[in-house]
């Protein structure tokens, strides 16, 4: 190759290292933002005779020259996942020790929360409670500021938790239903009846004497015709004869045959129990009682 092309061909494997070095840094500093995942580091038995009753400066120097970790002044944004601790040992990954740092550290006194210890029902895999958590079941706590107290007991009580002011926090609340009230109004059905009434006639059997009808209480019969007051019986008549027509008033009543609406129980084809809920799954609550700091005390 002549000398010209033997530059070209060098800058251009230069150029091609400088890219290729590039992506390797910028991989390399992404990876290392990615696994800078921090856990707390308690001083062991070996360590307190190297670091009891002395100064911050010698206990900063034996974290970070002796030990190889990160010395955060309790600071977790330096040390991601370290909480409170001070001394902090770097975790090969960010799953590493993921629910210690993500969930025990930082968290104040108090909280609770829903966790499960494996992933199914079926699994056989059991993950352990990060250190200052306890299950919500009456648990006695053993360490910091609440020692001697007992966690709230929700677990065996199957309860819910509900927002409340500061004052009521921790009431335990009983099932009820709402007062409340069903109205009937009442109501009516209506009924329609017709009735019809003829008009009709009697007959009856009628007098008659000398032409005239026998209307007269005073009006005698005698033998002896022309006497004032008499008539002859021989001239006593009777003849069938009808009544006028009449009508007769006719009144009528309507009434309607009960009736039920049929409610009763729940179908037996429906979920029914002895308790009204909604969709759920169950969990284990729990609570941050105490925190272990980075001098190996509890608050």
């Amino acid at each position: 190759l002549t000398l010209r092309k033997q530059e070209m061909v060098l800058k251009k494997m230069f150029s091609g290292c400088l890219f290729v070095f590039s992506l390797l840094i910028s991989h390399g500093l992404a990876d290392t933002n990615m696994t800078a995942r921090f856990t707390c580091y308690h001083w062991a038995e070996i360590d307190k005779p190297k670091i009891g009753g002395s100064s911050l400066a010698t206990q900063q120097s034996y974290c970070e020259n002796d030990l190889g970790n990160k010395w955060s002044y309790g600071d977790d944004s330096l040390a991601p996942g370290c909480g409170k601790c001070w001394c902090c040992k770097q975790t090969e990954s960010p799953a590493e020790n993921l629910p210690e740092a993500e969930v025990a550290a930082g968290a104040p006194l108090g909280v609770i929360l829903a966790w499960v210890p494996k992933p199914n029902r079926n699994s056989s895999v059991v993950s352990p409670l990060p250190d200052g958590w306890l299950p919500c079941d009456g648990r006695r706590i053993t360490q910091g500021p609440w020692a001697g107290g007992v966690t709230p007991d929700l677990n065996t009580a199957g309860r819910f938790l509900r927002g409340g002011t500061e004052d009521e926090a921790l009431q335990m609340q009983e099932d009820q239903i709402k007062r409340h009230l069903h109205e009937d109004h009442g109501h009516n059905h209506g009924c329609s009846a017709s009735s019809k009434a003829s008009s009709h006639s009697h007959t009856y059997q009628k007098s008659t004497i000398d032409g005239s009808d026998i209307e007269d209480e005073y009006q005698s019969i005698c033998g002896n015709q022309g006497t004032w007051g008499c008539s002859d019986v021989d001239n006593l008549k009777q003849s069938t004869t009808n009544s006028s027509s009449q009508t007769v008033p006719v009144s009528t009543k309507c009434k309607t045959s009960l009736k039920t609406s049929g409610i009763g129980n729940v179908s037996p084809a429906a979920r029914s129990g002895a308790e009204t809920r909604p969709l759920n799954m169950k969990v284990v609550f729990i609570m941050k009682c105490w925190e272990k700091t980075w001098n190996g005390k509890y608050e």
